[in-house]
Parts: C-alpha cells; structure tokens; sequence
C-alpha cells in the first residue's frame, strides 16, 4: 500500500510540474508575440508634433513696428483636440483618440503613415449644442452671423496633415482683434484709436 501511495505521489508531482511547465512556456510565447507585435507596429508608427498655438495679431491704434507686424505666437497649454482619421473623399472618418497639449501646447502621439484630422470637441456636438458653446453673451457691440456661417464652420476640421515620416508641425488659430479665432462673430463696437 505504501508503495502504490509513493508511486502515486511521484506521478501527482510529475503532472504538477508538466502541467507549470506547459503554462510557463505559454505565458513565454505570449510575451514574445506581444513583443514582436509591439515592434511590429513601432516600425510603423511614426512620431507626430504638433504644436498648437494662436496667432494674435497687433491691435494697438499706433503705427506697429516692424516686429510688430508679424503675429505674436501664443501656445495653448492643456487644449483638446479630438483626433481622426481621413477618409479617401477627405471627409472625416474614424475617431482615434482625445488629445491635449502639455504645458507648452505640444501635442505628441505616434501614428502609422496616412491623412488625419483634428476637430476642436465642441464640433462633435450637435448644431444646437455647437451654437450654444460657441456663442457667449458678449454683449452689444457683438452680433452673430447666419446659421449658415455656423454649419460651415462646425462641418470644418481645425487641422488636416499627413504622416509619411517623423513629422513636426504647427496648427496656428489666426485672430482677429476684435472677434478672436470665432468666424461667425461680428464686431460693432468704436473703433480702436
């Protein structure tokens, strides 16, 4: 009985041990297709920068210098932007991911070769909500444009770029001195002396 009892204790040890040998060289395979999916991608995946920033230009009533002639460049720390790609027709396609510059308005992400775009959040929303969003009370020396101004401007990407290689680009709002980046808003107030 002892002898039956040891043998069967060195057959329960042996299966015990094929059995975490077996699951330990599947976990190994796992991890090494892992890696080599994640290389596989890597080598595909190019570097993207962007660097989002607004362009405000000289408002003052005095005749600007030479500098001044140029936009100031403002960056947009901590801005979002959703990210998609482009379709072949150019229009807008699938959603990819959030994205939010960091304290020096850099967007950073890797992306494989292909045409993509960028949309401002609030475009996402429906025309009513979008209007909402981008029409505060301003007060009386503001107007709004035409709905028509608004459905062009929700139905526009703020970005559109191609990867092809590490890329570094810059996606500038240029503003108006009295209206901002907003397209469908009308000053009326006095002029600036």
């Amino acid at each position: 009985m002892k002898f039956i009892a040891k043998e069967l204790k060195k057959m329960w040890k042996k299966e015990i041990l094929m059995v975490f040998r077996n699951g330990l060289f599947l976990v190994f395979l796992a991890l090494i297709f892992s890696c080599a999916t994640q290389k596989s991608l890597g080598k595909n995946a190019k570097l993207v920068r962007i660097t989002v920033s607004n362009a405000k230009p000289y408002c003052g009533g005095a005749a600007p210098t030479p500098d001044m002639q140029n936009p100031k460049m403002e960056v947009l720390p901590n801005y979002s932007l959703v990210l998609f790609i482009q379709n072949e027709d150019d229009t807008r396609g699938k959603e990819i991911k959030m994205v939010t510059t960091d304290n020096s308005g850099l967007l950073t992400f890797e992306l494989p070769a292909g045409k993509y775009q960028l949309w401002k959040p609030s475009k996402l929303l429906s025309f009513e909500e979008f209007v909402k969003a981008e029409s505060p009370d301003l007060g009386k020396d503001f107007e709004y444009k035409d709905k028509e101004c608004f459905l062009a401007w929700k139905e526009n990407p703020d970005f559109v770029f191609e990867v092809n290689s590490d890329t570094t680009l810059n996606l500038a709002y240029h503003l108006n001195c009295n209206t901002g980046s907003h397209p469908c808003l009308k000053y009326k107030g006095p002029i600036r002396q």
